[in-house]
């Protein structure tokens, strides 16, 4: 689980091999930590190479509530990322097998992500599939 400290073990840097972060000071990180925290429907999972004192990997998964399916729940795979330095050994696996693990056990009848086009065969091995296309819509600020 994410914690406060992570931090100062490039959790931040991490990121930024998936979109633009920005500046984040110590205090707004622990201020936006609180704030996932105690939503109660997103969980964020690191692994850190303890050798290191760095985050690697990370993803997040957040708990959309519905009225459809009966009052179902969507799980929705976010921000995953595994360092350059240190694809190749799993660690994306853990990382979404951690996360489909969550989604399920608090009730979600299914789970989405995106993927950019070059991603896919990684997530069909885990068990997801193509289906539909996602649109966006940026607000730039």
């Amino acid at each position: 689980e994410l914690e406060v400290g992570d931090y100062g073990k490039g959790y931040l840097d991490l990121l930024k091999y998936l979109t633009d972060v920005g500046t984040i000071s110590e205090e707004y990180f622990r201020i936006q930590f609180e704030y996932l925290k105690n939503r109660q429907a997103s969980f964020v999972r690191v692994i850190e190479d303890t050798s290191a004192n760095k985050i690697v990997a990370t993803g997040t998964v957040y708990i959309e509530y519905k009225f459809i399916h009966q009052v179902g729940k969507v799980g929705h795979i976010e921000d995953l990322v595994v360092h350059s330095d240190y694809r190749g050994q799993g660690l994306g696996s853990k990382i979404i097998e951690n996360l489909k693990l969550l989604a399920n056990a608090n009730g979600c009848y299914k789970i989405t992500l995106s993927s950019p086009v070059e991603s896919e065969e990684f997530f069909t091995k885990r068990g997801f599939k193509v289906k539909e296309k996602q649109m966006a819509l940026y607000y730039f600020r």
